[in-house]
């Protein structure tokens, strides 16, 4: 690593441009340079080193992208091939086949670097690769830490990066061994006199003035270089021939004070049409294609080809080769400053919204490689609709790219514009749009505790409640219902979800109305509202089932969840071998989709049911399985609930071979899982694992801790609706007080309760397990006709499941007290 460390104007770019030229014959040279107005643009530099490595042309159309990055990557490695979908997202191209839209934000963003990194380094192995970064100063947060990633990993590559940067940037790189750093100090007193001498001559007339010179720019070489053009644009330098000389007495001489306003000065000096133009050129960029300058500009090229010579001639613009027509760029970006700063507001913006009219027309099919410069454009002019348009796409690329804060960044900044426009229909559903968009976002940087998102969501609604039905609010709604749903918050979340399939009934669309039968089951079945739950489930597989190829890859489509839902909902209805059959199907769907979330969802919901039904064979396997797919994709919910489900298989195992060490291990894996569910904001599971660890408790014989699971467990029953296990929790507690010293009593009570609940709720599965327990107990106490009397009734209900343990227990209880 070799760092060029200057103040503007030094000669960092001119430097490596020199190094360049010299070396690039011997190796692949790939550069990335940053802008001022490109620190809100994720990975903008990376993604412009990307095309030029993989040869790609804005005239390309999507299928010739993919072939090329393709191509490339596979003949370069075929054990790249993991890196393509990564590579596809960073420029623009649709990805193929399930997974990472899906996969964790922090996962993502990682991999994404990961693979740039890799396909640098194994580049390297073909050949020695100068890699180039300029003007770090002005980077952006997502090509920084792909770079220090980089920076991390050349050690022992083939690979020279050179960046270059201004003093107040910072890097960790300064304690590696390959790393060295060049300051490059403005000229010295000799320097800098050779340095006029070969732009003005030896006449020892001239010694005062490049004394004088010398003094005011401090030996900067940009400066002295623009002071010069200063003096020469005044008239008080003139050449004859190759002569230079003074034509007025220094005395004579008003030279600004700073380089700013040399420049100014130097500006203020062109005729009026090149002054205009070259402000024009300021507004558009450091870098522009002559295509887009003739667009912006609106003049012919008669009149156009000599104002951009005599820019050139007064070294304001250079002109560089490109294909399939020449660019131009400001010698430095201090001068674009200066010319930008000197147009007018109203002149700037309408000169912004000209410049991104041109974008538009120029790109008109390749508009994804141009946001970034769009959304600036229009958000600096007076056109706030089609700003908000291209930060809103912006955002949306941003994400896709892994970029999360950077899409946080143009969602408020969109956000602030709709702020400004007039009340409107239109401008509430925009803005309802981007708070959608918004939201995400934050979960995906901050969780769901993100402080920001409460309100975000209150506004979200109260745009619902004036915007009316549409289509597009059910999607916005639907999104509600899940956000309050993961979080937890029950009763929100159904009252949401009665009013889309209110909604959904009007809008006559199936998916709307099969996604709403959806919500309403999965809100309802952790309410405790089973048979109800099961009906909403029905219904929307059935409309699902009407044509499963075309629902099934459509991520907005709820086929797997429905297909859960509907098992638990039977299984505790007393419909146990109906449950067993329909989850083989949630898994056979699963299975044929391969998304990585649909597989976690049928893994979790599978444990689930084999505990409920105390069949444990393969719960191991599986839970591993699910921990193995979320580190993989970054599913922090679905691991820690993996986690959890193997802690309480391993304490199970081990309380069954009477292993007291593994029993204990396997609590304490328990313990940290419920911490890692409440870091991961799995609400509804983290309500589930107070009940297991009563249960594991109760194995221990430790019922004091028994307790406080379950009155944890109880309380947010209550305080949050949790009410799936509502009967078990009571039934447990019951069993739990019949290890302690007359607890009787109390324990009869609680099995009462939890029988009652269970007949409420039509759960007969609990109520079967209410029923056992308490006929156990009168057993016990010698009431053996009343304890058949309380379990016969129950038993008979069942028509299916004779195999499971529940049932079979049930029978020889039965028999044990006809005896």
């Amino acid at each position: 690593i070799v760092a060029a460390m200057a103040e503007a104007g030094v000669g960092k770019s001119r430097l490596f441009y020199e190094f360049k030229m010299r070396r690039q014959s011997e190796c692949l040279v790939l550069e990335a340079f940053s802008f001022s107005h490109g620190k809100a643009s994720a990975y903008l530099p990376v993604v412009d080193l990307l095309k030029t490595y993989f040869r790609i042309a804005d005239r390309d159309d999507e299928r010739t992208r993919r072939e090329k990055v393709t191509g490339k990557v596979l003949a370069l490695d075929r054990a790249l091939e993991d890196t393509l979908p990564h590579l596809f997202a960073l420029l623009g191209i649709p990805t193929v086949g399930p997974g990472l839209d899906e996969m964790d934000p922090s996962i993502r963003r990682r991999r994404t670097r990961e693979a740039v990194k890799s396909l640098i380094v194994r580049e390297s192995l073909n050949q020695p690769l100068i890699l180039i970064f300029e003007d770090l100063h002005w980077v952006d947060a997502e090509s920084e830490a792909l770079l220090q990633l980089v920076a991390d990993s050349i050690g022992t590559a083939q690979i020279l990066l050179m960046v270059n940067y201004r003093p107040e940037y910072r890097h960790s790189w300064g304690n590696k061994t390959y790393y060295t750093q060049l300051r490059l100090d403005p000229l010295g007193a000799d320097n800098a006199a050779e340095l006029l001498t070969a732009m003005l001559g030896d006449d020892a007339a001239l010694e005062p003035l490049k004394a004088t010179i010398i003094e005011r720019t401090q030996g900067n070489p940009f400066f002295m270089e623009e002071m010069v053009q200063v003096l020469f644009d005044q008239g008080v330098l003139v050449r004859d021939g190759g002569a230079v000389s003074l034509a007025r007495p220094l005395t004579s001489i008003q030279i600004p004070s700073t380089v700013k306003g040399i420049l100014a000065a130097r500006i203020d000096k062109l005729g009026p049409a090149d002054k205009d133009l070259l402000q024009s050129l300021a507004v558009i960029g450091k870098e522009f294609p002559l295509g887009l300058v003739r667009r912006v500009v609106d003049k012919p090229d008669d009149e156009l080809a000599p104002m951009l010579s005599n820019l050139q001639a007064a070294e304001f613009i250079y002109e560089q080769p490109a294909f399939p027509e020449n660019e131009y760029t400001f010698k430095h970006a201090l001068t674009q400053e200066v010319a930008y700063d000197s147009v007018l507001m109203q002149r700037r913006r309408i000169i912004h919204e000209r410049t991104a009219a041109a974008l538009e027309a120029m790109f008109a099919a390749t508009l994804d490689d141009h946001l970034a410069g769009l959304a600036h454009h229009y958000s600096r002019s007076a056109n706030a609709s089609k700003a908000i348009e291209y930060l809103r796409r912006a955002a949306e690329q941003a994400a896709l790219r892994s970029a999360y804060n950077d899409a946080i960044g143009y969602a408020r900044e969109t956000l602030r514009l709709i702020a400004t426009m007039p009340e409107s229909r239109e401008r509430d559903q925009r803005e309802l749009k981007i708070q959608m968009m918004l939201t995400p976002l934050l979960v995906s940087t901050q969780g769901l505790s993100a402080p920001e998102i409460p309100g975000n969501i209150a506004r979200a609604q109260e745009l619902c409640r004036r915007a009316g039905e549409t289509p597009e609010i059910f999607l916005v709604m639907f999104a509600l219902w899940s956000f309050n749903h993961a979080s937890g918050q029950l009763r929100e979340s159904r009252v949401i979800a009665e009013q889309l399939l209110t909604m959904a009934e009007r809008v006559k669309s199936d998916l709307a109305l099969a996604s709403s039968h959806n919500a309403l089951a999965a809100s309802q079945l952790w309410m405790g509202e089973f048979s109800a739950a099961r009906e909403n489930s029905e219904k929307a597989i059935e409309i699902f089932a009407r044509d499963i190829p075309r629902y099934l890859p459509l991520m907005n489509a709820p086929v797997i969840p429905s297909a859960c839902n509907v098992v638990w909902a039977l299984h505790i209805g007393g419909h146990v071998d109906q449950a067993k059959r329909r989850i083989a199907e949630a898994q056979g769907l699963a299975s044929q989709l391969r998304r990585p979330f649909s597989l976690a969802f049928v893994n979790l919901h599978t444990i689930v049911l084999n505990h409920f039904r105390r069949e444990y064979a393969d719960v191991r396997t599986r839970s591993e399985a699910l921990i193995e797919l979320s580190t993989e994709y970054g599913f922090p919910y679905w691991l820690a609930a993996g986690r959890m489900c193997l802690a309480r298989t391993i304490a199970g195992e081990a309380y069954g071979h009477g292993d007291q060490a593994a029993l204990e291990a396997g609590l304490a894996m328990m313990k940290e899982s419920v911490v890692n569910l409440a870091a991961a904001n799995a609400d509804l599971i983290y309500s589930f694992s107070f009940v297991l660890l009563a249960e594991v408790y109760l194995m221990m014989k430790r019922p004091e801790d028994s307790l406080r699971e379950l009155d944890r467990a109880a309380q947010r029953a209550d305080q949050m609706e949790h009410r799936l296990l509502e009967a078990e929790i009571h039934r447990l507690r019951g069993e739990t007080m019949l290890t302690m010293p007359n607890g009787d009593d109390e324990a009869e009570r609680c099995f009462r309760r939890a029988i009652e609940i269970a007949v409420r709720q039509q759960a007969r599965s609990w109520e079967l397990r209410g029923a056992m327990s308490l006929a156990r107990l009168l057993a016990k106490q010698d009431k053996r006709d009343e304890a058949r009397a309380t379990l016969a009734p129950v038993f008979t209900q069942f028509t299916e499941g004779f195999d499971t343990s529940d049932l079979r227990e049930a029978k020889t209880l039965l028999e044990e007290l006809k005896a």
